[in-house]
């Protein structure tokens, strides 16, 4: 999306930074972040709402022909899980909608990361489960590299794609490329963010072994 903005603008001189992490807009001297999160905390901030999304579970085709599809939340238990978080975090409560209800499901994960494209190649690879924003897995669900598994048991709660400022007084260049985005957002799985891999990546990289 951003290639395609700066052909638009291609005057403009774009800095992009990926962090999972919380950034300091003031001092890092950010111009725009793009959150997605269920509630924004910090109020010294300006925000503004432009795209929502559930967060789901998902697993490619490949890890389901070897592992079954879990029939309800409670078969869960007998599956591989991928977490996003610190490196030493090994396991989490995943808030899931079960039967009109939420619950808790404590998980164990087979492998985390601090890192949301590494466990989304991860989730590709046949290595688990995974449990994040559609909107972050949308390219690998429309090229069937991932499927949607228990869709009534998403996350109770949407989550909302949020422009971020560090002050009002919004550069005119800014606020034309969050326009661009909130356009953008709902066709975000036209890009194909594995070219130039293979249809299949698991005929060029190793899968990882759950032994």
């Amino acid at each position: 999306l951003i290639t395609k903005f700066n052909m638009t603008w291609p005057d403009l001189n774009i800095s992009v930074h990926f962090d999972d992490h919380r950034v300091d807009m003031i001092k890092e001297s950010f111009d725009l972040a793009i959150r997605i999160s269920k509630k924004l905390d910090d109020s010294s901030m300006i925000s503004r709402r432009i795209s929502s999304t559930r967060k789901v579970l998902a697993a490619s085709p490949g890890y389901i022909s070897k592992h079954g599809i879990p029939a309800d939340i409670s078969d869960l238990k007998n599956h591989y899980f991928l977490g996003l978080g610190s490196a030493v975090k090994t396991g989490s409560i995943w808030r899931i909608q079960n039967q009109e209800k939420p619950v808790e499901f404590p998980c164990t994960y087979a492998m985390s990361t601090n890192n949301e494209l590494a466990i989304v190649l991860a989730a590709c690879l046949d290595y688990g489960i995974l449990y994040l924003p559609e909107i972050c897995i949308s390219n690998e669900l429309r090229q069937h590299r991932l499927q949607i598994i228990l869709p009534d048991c998403a996350d109770p709660e949407p989550y909302g794609v949020y422009a971020v400022y560090p002050h009002r007084n919004v550069a005119a260049k800014v606020k034309e490329l969050v326009k661009f985005l909130e356009k953008e957002l709902s066709a975000v799985s036209n890009t194909d963010r594995w070219n130039p891999l293979p249809n299949d990546p698991s005929h060029s990289v190793c899968a990882a072994n759950h032994n």
